[in-house]
C-alpha cells in the first residue's frame, strides 16, 4: 500500500507538468513576412562601394580609397562564383559595388563572400 501511494504521489507532478508542456489552441503562428532562414546573419546581403587593390581568380581586394592608408584597409572578398569574364576584366584602381554577405571572417583586413560584383563608369 505504502509503494502504491508513493507511485501515485510521485506520478501526479509528472502528469501536471506534461499537461504544462502542450501547446493550446490560442498559440499564434508567426506572420508570413518573417521567416527563420532570415534570422540567419550568414544569409543577409549588403553592398560596399570601393576601388580594387587586386583581381585573381579566387579573391580581390577592395578598399574605400583608391590609395589604401595601410594593407589592413578595406575587404578581401572571395569570388569563386562570379562571372570570370567579369573578373578578368577589373583592374587595379577600378571603382566597383560589391554585393556581398554580410557576415564578414575575422581577419586583418576582414574577408567576405562576394555575391556579385558590378564596375561603376569612370568620371
Amino acid at each position: 500500500m505504502k509503494l502504491k501511494t508513493g507511485f501515485i504521489a510521485l506520478s501526479l507532478p509528472l502528469l501536471f507538468l506534461g499537461a504544462c508542456n502542450e501547446p493550446n489552441e490560442e498559440t499564434t503562428p508567426p506572420p508570413d513576412n518573417v521567416s527563420e532562414e532570415s534570422s540567419d546573419p550568414h544569409d543577409k546581403l549588403s553592398e560596399r562601394t570601393g576601388y580594387i587593390q587586386w583581381a585573381d581568380s579566387e579573391s580581390i581586394w577592395v578598399t574605400p580609397a583608391i590609395e589604401p592608408a595601410s594593407d589592413r584597409d578595406g575587404i578581401v572578398f572571395y569570388v569563386t562564383d562570379i562571372d570570370k569574364g567579369v573578373l578578368s576584366n577589373l583592374k587595379k584602381g577600378q571603382q566597383v559595388t560589391v554585393t556581398m554577405r554580410s557576415a564578414l571572417m575575422y581577419s586583418d583586413p576582414p574577408k567576405g563572400i562576394a555575391i556579385k560584383v558590378e564596375p561603376l563608369e569612370e568620371q
